[in-house]
Order: structure tokens, then C-alpha cells, then sequence
């Protein structure tokens, strides 16, 4: 082929000519490149939260169930599930020769249609799993502290979604927020109250509970109720 080109110079200029035109061409017209496209996988996810319970509760009235309920369906490879506490996550696998958007309807009708759950279970996502991979990582250092750090971190990521053709940025590293609570021990002593009094009080007076569902056209939007936190009457020891 080379030698061909060699001895007919007029075809070898005509094809220079016609990968230059169709380069510019595909300039011209934008052809969108990523450099880490996401891209659907033949999985299907359903996630369900139960608040305050065990890994096993979680499994047995949750996971289970689940992997009952669609395991006959014609184009299941594979069913997996993971139980920890306070939500479960089961994983479906989707043979190729189906379409997994057509399964996603027919699992989520089938978990939608089960009536066995706890009482205190929220509504189950079905959702088909997209792999995303990150185009550029920020990374936030200071001499300052982690309450500093990431408050400027979160700054920064409000900054940048705020840019054209950002959609998506996930803040990783940081810890969740946390708030304590240090009781001096003669105070304890003067009330006659113990640590564990103390825990099962604010354990009983804050809650955070499913207060239901809205429909909307994207999609369902879960409510949460969060109850605030009541003081424990306190009695001085006469």
C-alpha cells in the first residue's frame, strides 16, 4: 500500500486533503469528546433505608424479600445484596441479550409491589447503575483546622458548580459533623443523674423519621421530619 502511494502521488495528496476536510468538518460541528464518559452498566440497584435497625433485621425483612420477590424474572444473571445498618442495598445483574431499561420498569414494579416491609422502612429506590469517573480532582490543604478546611472546601465547591458546564461535584475526605456534649461530674452528682441518663435522653427526644414521599415528574422526593431536641427536666438533689 505504501509503495502503491509512493509511485501515484495525486491519490496520496487527495487523501491528505480528504482527512484534513473531514477533521475540520468534525471541529466545525462540535463533536463532543469526554475524556472519562459515563456510560450505563447492566445493573440494576435497589436501595431501601431502616432506620435504627441491625444488619441481620435489615437482611431478613428487607433483603431478602427483595431477592424473593425478583428472582423469577426472566433476564437475571446474577442477585447480590449488601445489609448494613440501617439500609440495605441489593444489586441485580442483567443478562446482555435483555434490555435493562425494560427490566428496570418490571423490578421496580415488582418491588414496589411488596407489602411486607417493616412499618418503618422508607420507599425503595430503583435506580439502573451509571459508572462516573472524576475529570479533575481539587485538592484543599491548610495550617488551619478541619472545621476550617472544610468550610472553605465547601466554598469552593459551590464556586465551581456555579461555573458553565460543571453538573457534578462530590466532596470527599471530610468527616461528618458531630456534636458533643462534655458534662462536668459534679453537675452529674448535684441532679443524682448517670451518662446513661443522659444518653437515653437526648437518644429519645431527637429523632429523624420518613414523613413520606412527593411525586413529581423527576421523580419521587423523599421528606424527612426532624424532631427537635427537648430538654430533660432537671431536679436538683435536695
Amino acid at each position: 500500500m505504501i509503495a502503491w502511494f509512493v509511485r501515484n502521488h495525486v491519490a496520496a495528496n487527495l487523501l491528505m486533503v480528504s482527512i484534513l476536510f473531514l477533521g475540520i468538518f468534525s471541529l466545525s460541528n462540535r463533536i463532543p469528546l469526554e475524556v472519562f464518559p459515563s456510560f450505563a452498566m447492566d445493573r440494576i440497584s435497589v436501595s431501601v433505608s431502616l432506620r435504627g435497625a441491625t444488619p441481620e433485621d435489615v437482611e431478613q425483612g428487607v433483603a431478602i424479600r427483595i431477592e424473593e420477590a425478583v428472582q423469577d424474572l426472566e433476564g437475571i444473571e446474577q442477585i447480590s445484596s449488601r445489609s448494613s445498618e440501617g439500609s440495605a442495598s441489593v444489586s441485580i445483574d442483567i443478562d446482555s441479550d435483555y434490555n435493562a431499561r425494560e427490566m428496570l420498569a418490571d423490578i421496580k414494579a415488582r418491588v414496589d409491589a411488596i407489602n411486607t416491609f417493616p412499618a418503618d422502612a422508607e420507599k425503595p429506590i430503583v435506580s439502573l447503575a451509571n459508572r462516573k469517573r472524576e475529570v479533575i480532582a481539587v485538592t484543599v490543604a491548610s495550617i488551619y483546622g478541619e472545621k476550617e478546611i472544610r468550610e472553605f472546601a465547601e466554598q469552593v465547591r459551590d464556586d465551581l458548580l456555579r461555573l458553565s458546564g460543571v453538573t457534578q461535584i462530590e466532596l470527599s475526605g471530610v468527616r461528618d459533623y458531630e456534636i458533643t456534649i462534655n458534662i462536668a461530674q459534679d453537675k452529674l452528682r448535684q441532679y443524682d443523674l448517670s451518662i446513661n441518663q443522659i444518653s437515653n435522653a437526648i437518644s429519645n427526644a431527637s429523632s429523624d423519621v420518613s414523613a413520606g414521599n412527593i411525586k413529581s415528574q423527576g421523580g419521587d422526593i423523599l421528606i424527612r421530619s426532624t424532631l427537635p431536641l427537648l430538654m430533660m427536666p432537671l431536679k436538683k438533689r435536695q
